[in-house]
């Protein structure tokens, strides 16, 4: 299932998107979180608000750069075969 509706009244997308002024960025931009959305939902299996992102998104920054998600080091990298 695609995520067709996007809830842009989310107060951290207006501050995000009033912050653009030019009206073809927008729409760019608009068609990015969209396909970001749908990602994330064939990612982790639901829908995910503007927030919920944010939130998700700062607490994986206030991790040591070790323990965060997706991340390898060097080390494990070449050991890979």
């Amino acid at each position: 299932m695609l995520v067709t509706e996007v809830d842009w009244s989310e107060p951290q997308l207006q501050r995000w998107f009033n912050s653009i002024a030019k009206k073809n960025t927008k729409k760019v931009y608009r068609k990015a979180w969209r396909a970001y959305m749908e990602y994330i939902y064939a990612t982790v299996g639901y829908r995910m608000t503007a927030r919920q992102l944010l939130e998700e998104a700062i607490e994986d920054n206030k991790r040591d750069l070790l323990e965060r998600r997706n991340l390898t080091t060097r080390q494990e990298h070449s050991e890979l075969p």
